[in-house]
């Protein structure tokens, strides 16, 4: 394995997965990167003794879980009386964007709001669970990064997925259009991409919400790369 490899297989992954752990951007970043130049430092004692998504995985938990550490979880009560508390807020700045930065500002938004609601769980819990839904990781092989046995791993993903999907089901208007949020950004999303919510609605309906969490990310998201730069200075040398 090499720093190609580590790069081209593991970089969109490493990104999207550290920055739901790690509700602040920056910080999620940061977190990345270490993650990054542990990996790299660590490639010559790679022996294949595990697969390498496996060995990657393993000295990326450990690096994200030191920043993830530093930030709090939040019960779902907190969680919707916030959202409640904002109610207002989505519309009202929306207005105030210029048409071209709009698209920017939703996505920014809705990123953020992903990521506070899994912040519902801890950070075990919620790291098994992207590892799943996210990475698309086999049970077996999230036991193996996380030094467990693979029937703790399917109980934490299944009560993972209930919390996490009974608030989605219960508050956000885009996951289930009859949720009792209000946090109206349902309009703003339908304003700059207008078949978004029928993209989201077709894929509700094929996959019984399975793939919501994967789908929004990428969208929301927007394909973050914490490694690019370094990679690209790496390759340099």
């Amino acid at each position: 394995m090499n720093i190609d490899t580590v790069y081209h297989d593991y970089a969109p992954l490493v990104s999207r997965l550290t920055r739901r752990m790690i509700r602040n951007g920056e910080t999620a970043r940061d977190a990345a990167q270490e993650a990054w130049v542990e990996i790299v430092r660590a490639l010559p004692s790679f022996e294949g003794r595990s697969s390498p998504s496996t060995w990657v995985w393993s000295i990326a938990r450990r690096t994200i879980f030191r920043y993830a550490m530093r930030e709090k979880t939040w019960s779902t009560r907190f969680l919707r009386e916030f959202f409640s508390a904002h109610s207002d807020d989505g519309l009202w700045d929306m207005d105030r964007i210029p048409c071209e930065d709009r698209e920017t500002w939703v996505r920014i938004n809705c990123s953020d709001c992903l990521s506070a609601i899994l912040h519902c769980v801890d950070n075990e819990t919620r790291f098994v669970y992207l590892l799943r839904e996210m990475a698309r990781a086999d049970y077996a092989e999230i036991a193996e990064i996380t030094e467990t046995d693979e029937a703790a791993v399917r109980q934490t993903c299944l009560r993972a997925r209930k919390k996490i999907r009974g608030f989605l089901s219960g508050e956000c208007a885009i996951y289930n259009p009859s949720g009792t949020c209000r946090c109206k950004m349902k309009q703003p999303i339908a304003q700059v991409d207008p078949n978004f919510l029928a993209e989201q609605e077709r894929v509700r309906s094929l996959y019984r919400k399975l793939c919501f969490l994967d789908r929004a990310d990428a969208w929301y998201g927007n394909q973050v790369d914490y490694w690019k730069d370094l990679y690209e200075r790496e390759a340099k040398k």
